[in-house]
């Protein structure tokens, strides 16, 4: 059994301790996922916002959601509507990543926590719950 090497100043605060990553690239999702694990964290990865839907609907209430914008069968932003017009959802922080120039400039989404530009780094990730505790 391998333990979980962190770094201290890496850790997000206590209050975040249930993410989902909404993103359509394999490979992304993974890495957001572990990036978040690595800080403490206990964190889910689906592909799209259909499956999001799905995950909530399960029960499942996470502390803060990372949205991408552009994926097939329901992107960010129907998932995002989605989320506003349930109760059980709607106060989820969300920090929307894209690599959407236009749509980060847009911001037309309510509520939104934070925004990233893709591409970022782990650490980028990780202060932008730091942001969102704040």
């Amino acid at each position: 059994m391998q333990a979980k090497v962190t770094h201290p100043m890496s850790r997000v605060p206590p209050a975040a301790d249930s993410i989902l990553v909404v993103e359509d690239d394999d490979d992304l999702r993974v890495v957001m996922v572990l990036a978040l694990e690595l800080a403490g964290l206990s964190a889910s990865g689906v592909a799209n916002g259909h499956r999001a839907l799905d995950y909530l609907d399960r029960g499942a209430l996470p502390s803060a959601i990372f949205l991408d914008l552009k994926m097939p069968l329901a992107d960010g932003a129907k998932l995002r509507w989605a989320l506003l017009d349930d109760p059980r959802w709607a106060k989820i922080p969300v920090i929307v990543c894209s690599g959407d120039c236009d749509a980060i400039r847009d911001r037309a989404l309510p509520g939104i926590g934070s925004w990233l530009l893709k591409p970022f780094t782990p650490s980028t990730l990780i202060h932008a719950l730091h942001r969102l505790a704040s």
